[in-house]
């Protein structure tokens, strides 16, 4: 009989952020919520839905507010001209689900750890841990 995995502690996370429907209803708008949280380096970020649903998970070597901040300019650009590196089918998804209400983003970077090869801050294990398990619909891959 295989054990059922724990559910994720997100206590350990930061709110980061909010993307929400902008007041034209044809895009999204973008805040940073909490700018000391933002500054978080090789941190593991999740994107929420209202109804708390873990939509996104990936992962932020520089700054996390930077790489959040790229989430609406992206999707923007796909819902307005098909363009960009989100396909338009996902970033329809994505406004689809963010008009039932915002959506938010948590980030975590974790505490370095001692390893044969030194101090290494295990983010990239994390996001492929919790993709693994939580298999979030708006990730395209599952590393």
């Amino acid at each position: 009989m295989s054990e059922v995995p724990a559910a994720p502690d997100w206590s350990a996370f930061a709110l980061v952020a909010s993307m929400e429907v902008d007041d034209h209803g044809t895009g999204f708008a973008f805040s940073i919520l909490n700018t000391e949280a933002a500054l978080q380096t090789e941190a593991v970020y999740v994107w929420f839905a209202s109804d708390g649903e873990p939509l996104r998970i990936g992962t932020s070597k520089p700054s996390v507010g930077n790489r959040l901040r790229q989430y609406p300019q992206h999707i923007n650009r796909s819902l307005r001209d098909g363009l960009g590196p989100t396909p338009p089918h996902e970033a329809a998804a994505w406004f689809e689900i963010a008009r039932s209400g915002p959506l938010k983003a948590l980030a975590h970077q974790p505490p370095l750890i001692t390893t044969v090869c030194g101090l290494i801050r295990p983010y990239l294990d994390i996001e492929r841990h919790l993709i693994a398990q939580l298999k979030p619909r708006l990730n395209r891959s599952h590393r």
